[in-house]
């Protein structure tokens, strides 16, 4: 099975995979698309559930994760990079995709939301190009794209009805950034959810985060909380996040927007250090071996079979 994305919601659903060729196995289809845009007529918020804490935002620091399906397949690579106070850096590397992705991100300390997002492809050359520009401004989120993009298309605005938002296009990094300022991590909370939906990319509405309880998972103290609400289509989930750091350790979702997804898996592997010029070169040496052990050529022997 192959997809070619080649509307707005393929652009942004990477913050996505924008122009970016698929190809994915047969044993990775997933269930339609389960999210529909939601409606409001006032924006709420929890933000004052939230505190920012300097303490807890360790410029310099790498989590990497892993994205799969229920069973494992199809996993993808996401370093998370605490690049400065307010700012994260998420690199993927996607199975059988024959590009790089880096997206830089901005928050927003009094919503506890992204304020900027920046998309930039990593081409077989290393040479970088920026498809996606998206900008907060009240309530309603503005995306551009280049104008030279192949597609024929052009940005959009999104009205969001509750702050935080989290947007599940971004694996959730903007919301693995913000819960560790939640005041009480012994409390619930609810945040408004952005997610690709069959049509365009819109707010689906809130998706509740419940406290259950205090746990060790892979041996390390976790506060445990059960995921659920409309704006994560009604199904539900699981959240861990480290009791003294306040980074996700896993999270799982019952739903996800992507056609190679069952499932929304995702799972801390490591913890590590890095200045400026080593992630910037971590970048780069990872995208060149990806490249390296896939060729453009199998790429598309397997696009022409």
């Amino acid at each position: 099975m192959t997809t070619i994305i080649r509307t707005l919601t393929g652009l942004m659903a990477v913050l996505l995979l924008s122009g970016i060729t698929v190809v994915m196995p047969d044993e990775a289809r997933a269930s339609d698309n389960p999210f529909t845009a939601k409606t409001f007529e006032n924006v709420t918020s929890s933000a004052q559930q939230f505190e920012y804490q300097e303490e807890k935002v360790e410029v310099g620091t790498v989590y990497n994760f892993t994205v799969s399906n229920h069973d494992r397949s199809y996993a993808k690579e996401i370093s998370l990079y605490i690049s400065a106070k307010n700012r994260i850096e998420s690199f993927k590397i996607y199975p059988g995709v024959d590009g790089t992705v880096l997206v830089i991100a901005e928050m927003d300390w009094s919503n506890f939301s992204i304020q900027t997002i920046k998309q930039i492809e990593i081409a077989r050359d290393l040479s970088r190009k920026q498809t996606i520009d998206m900008s907060l401004t009240d309530n309603i989120y503005s995306f551009t794209v280049p104008e030279d993009n192949p597609y024929g298309i052009t940005g959009t605005t999104i009205p969001t009805g509750h702050f935080p938002v989290a947007n599940h296009g971004y694996d959730f990094s903007d919301l693995n950034f913000a819960f560790r300022h939640l005041v009480n991590p012994k409390s619930d909370v609810e945040v408004g959810i952005l997610a690709p939906t069959p049509d365009t990319f819109a707010y689906t509405g809130k998706m509740r985060i419940a406290y259950e309880g205090e746990v060790l998972f892979n041996d390390k103290e976790c506060y445990k909380y059960s995921l659920s609400g409309r704006g994560v289509a009604d199904r539900t989930g699981m959240l861990m996040v480290n009791k003294a750091k306040g980074h996700f350790e896993y999270m799982e979702l019952d739903a996800n927007y992507h056609p190679a997804f069952d499932y929304f898996r995702y799972e801390l592997s490591s913890v590590t250090k890095m200045t400026p010029q080593e992630w910037d070169g971590h970048v780069n040496a990872r995208s060149a071996e990806y490249f390296k052990k896939n060729p453009s050529k199998i790429i598309e022997e397997k696009l022409s079979n």
